[in-house]
């Protein structure tokens, strides 16, 4: 699975942190992205900003996207920004 955050689609100058299965696994900044190899099967990711006092997402956590992986695929997804917060969208294939 590979998460990347572009430049334009998020507005904060935040890190963004990717959690899966509820544990802090990467910190995005503008333009990065991040790379796993996880098995098949359903994981759970959740994403809120990370930093210093200005950057902490609050009391309330955001709550989670459940995703759907299958053996032997490349999954690639965008963060995107909604009034709901950060979610991943599906990006388009390299192909």
């Amino acid at each position: 699975m590979i998460i990347s955050r572009e430049r334009l689609q998020v507005s904060t100058q935040c890190e963004i942190g990717l959690y899966l299965q509820d544990e802090l696994t990467a910190r995005l900044d503008q333009g990065q992205s991040a790379s796993f190899n996880l098995p098949p099967g359903e994981v759970s990711v959740r994403l809120a900003t990370v930093g210093n006092k200005t950057c902490q997402p609050g009391i309330n956590q955001l709550d989670g996207q459940r995703l759907q992986l299958r053996a032997g695929e490349i999954s690639r997804y965008r963060i995107s920004q909604t009034n709901a917060g950060y979610k991943l969208i599906p990006a388009p294939s390299m192909n």
